[in-house]
């Protein structure tokens, strides 16, 4: 099934439990526990099963706004037959698109412009040029030479602008300002990174010595990547309290909580990212054991330092909790809107010493005592973590740790020979992944698929996850070395509807390196006709490539992450490389991107 939202120009896929709940959905209002009956009746699932995911599917629905709540008090329960014989189970599950959203509200069901028909829709009142204002809110840029690309995060827009429409931005950091070329200043208005300046200062004249737009200003606006970007929920960002002694006493009772969940024994293990020890401790036969296999092994020169940092993690055990704690977990898990900021900052947790984000999709808390150089994860179900924690584990905790060093995670790939790296930028679905896992096959070295971390004073990249993954069939058709080496339960090789997640050096021993120089920033396009060619591209593109994702995907990120984002995007080539579907031509197309920056 697939849905098409004309109000937000979202559409959906569905997958077949999700389809059939959809449609009893339509029918009358329901709440979780109908829901889970149905998928009980439908399906070989366990009661608890059903409505934990049918709780999370009619959350997800109504964050995408497409059901509202409904006040139906003693709406009696509709009984269903059980089925005979119940198919497998998948959890009911929604795939979220934007790339048609400019179109679909374009569509005709919408008001177009009377003059000029469809496509063209027929615009609100046009704003006079009068003085504006940056707008509030949780907006990012980062900006370079002609370029600055803005993200906003309270909107899920990411806007690009070049030449002077960046001059009239930087000029509006003074403050309020007139405006005068409607074609910039109504879209920038619409999506609400502008907003008017007071009555007292507009004006339909311009201030004296106020920026003119002029014809070569270029402004671009997406809504592609809305769905990373936007909040989680709709509270404030909070500030981080100065009084940390509250938050160090609840690290304190988190600390208590593993150790008893480990009471029969704890394993260790030792891993190093930028030349800095990390121990990951989980409790003996723990589903958590798996995680750490994602992070660089300990080279020997390190071994017998003290780590850096420290990371406890483990499944669920919320019976071993504190009063306290095991209250707070269990109100995180239904009312986590308003104990969470918009990017699930625990705001209990969100201090000076202290950062708390809770994922409240796979139901995941990251806790980091900054000072202390101590973490904790915690799944608070004991159900299977899913492809993305897996193959990218700890990033929250990873990106908070590093960030206060001057290093900088960021959404690449990173691949390279003995003299440097490229790293491989875009969003999801542009070919990083397969890019670096074609590269890693053919004898490159390899240094990430998803997250790759940037030293941006010495233009160096470390190895942060080990670890690569694909989308589906066609790419073991393509990568066949692969095949049969997921390490995922939930992965497409082993009947699951994820990802399949690869550690590298199983595949390709020796492969994984730590340390590479950067050479060039590559943005892959998909064009087998054109497969190897490459051509000069911009800074601008680059931070357009790089900024949204990246800093969508982090919810800790801040100015400091797009200053570090800028300073190391400026000093590098940038490269547009259209790739095939062939990876040893992949390989060689990477090799003379390199050749001439070695």
């Amino acid at each position: 099934m697939v849905i098409v939202h004309l109000g937000s120009g979202s559409y959906y896929s569905l997958s077949d439990s999700a389809a059939r709940l959809w449609q009893e959905l339509s029918g009358r209002p329901m709440g979780a526990l109908e829901l889970a009956q149905r998928l009980s009746a439908w399906y070989d699932v366990d009661a608890d099963g059903a409505l934990r995911d049918g709780a999370q599917f009619l959350a997800h629905l109504e964050r995408e706004g497409l059901v509202l709540q409904a006040d139906m008090p003693g709406a009696p329960a509709v009984p269903v037959e059980a089925l005979a014989v119940r198919p497998p189970y998948a959890p009911p599950a929604l795939s979220t698109y934007n790339d048609l959203q400019e179109l679909f509200l374009l569509d005709p069901v919408h008001d177009v412009d009377p003059a000029q028909g469809w496509p063209r829709q027929a615009s609100s009142p046009i704003p006079r040029p009068g003085a504006v204002r940056r707008a509030d809110g949780d907006l990012l840029e980062a900006g370079m030479g002609p370029t600055i690309v803005l993200v906003h995060r309270d909107r899920g827009v990411v806007c690009r602008l070049d030449g002077a429409a960046a001059e009239a931005w930087r000029a509006l950091a003074q403050g309020p300002r007139a405006l005068n070329d409607v074609a910039i200043l109504a879209p920038l208005l619409e999506a609400g990174v502008l907003e008017p300046a007071p009555s007292a200062i507009d004006s339909t004249e311009p201030e004296p010595g106020a920026p003119e737009v002029l014809a070569e200003a270029r402004l671009t606006i997406s809504h592609g990547l809305a769905e990373q970007i936007r909040p989680w929920g709709q509270q404030r960002r909070p500030a981080r309290a100065a009084n940390s002694e509250g938050a160090r006493h609840l690290c304190g009772r988190i600390e208590a909580w593993f150790e008893a969940v480990a009471d029969g024994g704890v394993d260790q293990q030792w891993r190093a990212v930028a030349g800095e020890p990390i121990t990951v401790h989980t409790p003996r036969g723990d589903a958590c054991h798996q995680l750490a296999a994602a992070l660089p092994s300990l080279p020997q020169h390190l071994q017998g330092q003290p780590p850096g940092l420290e990371v406890r993690a483990w499944c669920g055990g919320l019976d071993r909790a504190s009063p306290r704690l095991a209250n707070l977990m269990e109100s995180l898990r239904s009312s986590w809107r308003t104990l969470c900021g918009p990017r699930g900052e625990v705001v209990d947790l969100h201090t000076v010493d202290t950062t708390a984000i809770f994922n409240p999709g796979p139901d995941v808390l990251s806790v980091i005592d900054r000072r202390g150089g101590r973490a904790w994860a915690v799944k608070l179900d004991t159900q299977p973590f899913p492809f993305w924690e897996i193959g990218s584990p700890f990033r929250f905790l990873l990106h908070d740790h590093f960030s206060q060093r001057g290093l900088q995670m960021v959404h690449a790939a990173a691949v390279g020979d003995g003299d440097g790296a490229v790293l491989v930028v875009g969003q999801g679905g542009s070919g990083k992944s397969t890019t670096a896992l074609a590269c890693a096959a053919a004898g490159l070295r390899y240094l990430s698929d998803d997250y790759a971390l940037v030293d941006p004073e010495r233009g160096l990249v470390h190895a942060l996850y080990g670890s690569g993954k694909l989308v589906g069939p066609p790419d073991l058709d393509r990568l066949p070395a692969y095949r049969g080496h997921s390490i995922n339960t939930d992965s497409f090789e082993q009947g699951g509807s994820g990802k399949a997640v690869f550690l590298i050096d199983s595949v390709v021993p020796g492969a994984l390196t730590a340390t590479l120089p950067i050479r060039a920033i590559v943005i892959p396009r998909i064009d087998p006709s054109r497969a190897g060619e490459a051509l000069p591209a911009s800074v601008g593109d680059a931070l357009e490539a790089i900024v949204p994702s990246t800093l969508g995907q982090l919810p800790g990120a801040d100015r400091g992450d797009a200053r570090r984002l800028e300073h190391f995007c400026h000093s590098l080539p940038v490269v547009s490389l259209a790739l095939g579907g062939d990876g040893p031509a992949v390989a060689n197309a990477v090799r003379e991107v390199l050749r001439p920056c070695s």
